[in-house]
C-alpha cells in the first residue's frame, strides 16, 4: 500500500499530512464548485467555444492537441472546474487593481509629462501613431472590438471573433489578458 493511499507507515506526522491534503483538496473543490456555479454562463459559452474550436481543428486534420497548443486564451469550460476557479481568482484580483488605479487617479491625479520641463529636452515619440512596438492605435482597436464581439449572443460570431482576436494576439505578441474590452470597463477575456 502507499503513503498516498492512507498507509503512513505507523508515522502520526505522515497521516496528519494526509490528512490536511486531503482536507486541503476537499476545500478546493468546493470552493472551485463555488465559483463555477457564480460563472455558469461564461463557462457554457466557453464550452461552446471550445466545441466549435474542436470543429474546425478536426476539419483542418489537427489533433486536439494542436488545436489547443495555438490558443493563447484560457476558456473556462465545464471539464476545467479548478483551472476555472484559478482564472476567475485572478481576474477578480486584476479588476480590484483597476479600480484601486482609478480609485488613485481621481484622488492625487495622473502623472503628466511636460515636455517643456523635461530636463533632458527628448523628443517624445507619437505616441498615438504605435502603441506597442509595431501595434497601431488602429490595429489595437480592431483588436479591442473582436474582444467585445467574442462575447456576442451570436455563436458563430462570437467564434469567427475569437479566433481572429487570438490570431491578432499572438502574431503582435499581446497578452490576450491586458486588452480591454470596448463596450464595457472588464478586462477579461470571457
Amino acid at each position: 500500500m502507499s503513503i498516498l493511499n492512507g498507509d503512513s507507515t505507523g508515522d502520526p506526522r505522515i497521516a496528519k499530512k494526509i490528512l490536511k491534503v486531503k482536507q486541503d483538496k476537499e476545500n478546493i473543490l468546493k470552493a472551485a464548485s463555488k465559483i463555477n456555479e457564480d460563472f455558469k454562463e461564461e463557462i457554457s459559452k466557453g464550452d461552446k467555444t471550445k466545441q466549435l474550436l474542436l470543429e474546425d481543428g478536426k476539419r483542418k486534420g489537427l489533433k486536439e492537441e494542436e488545436i489547443f497548443s495555438n490558443n493563447l486564451v484560457f476558456i473556462p469550460t465545464s471539464s476545467s472546474p479548478v483551472l476555472n476557479f484559478c482564472y476567475y481568482i485572478t481576474r477578480s484580483v486584476d479588476q480590484s487593481l483597476s479600480v484601486l488605479k482609478e480609485s488613485y487617479d481621481k484622488k492625487y491625479g495622473q502623472l503628466e509629462h511636460d515636455p517643456e520641463s523635461s530636463a533632458s529636452g527628448d523628443i517624445i515619440p507619437d505616441l498615438g501613431k504605435y502603441l506597442f512596438e509595431n501595434v497601431t492605435l488602429e490595429t489595437f482597436s480592431k483588436i479591442k472590438k473582436l474582444k467585445s464581439m467574442s462575447r456576442s449572443e451570436n455563436d458563430q460570431e462570437a467564434f469567427i471573433a475569437f479566433k481572429k482576436f487570438n490570431e491578432l494576439c499572438k502574431k503582435y505578441n499581446l497578452d490576450p489578458t491586458k486588452i480591454p474590452d470596448t463596450n464595457t470597463n472588464r478586462d477579461d477575456v470571457y
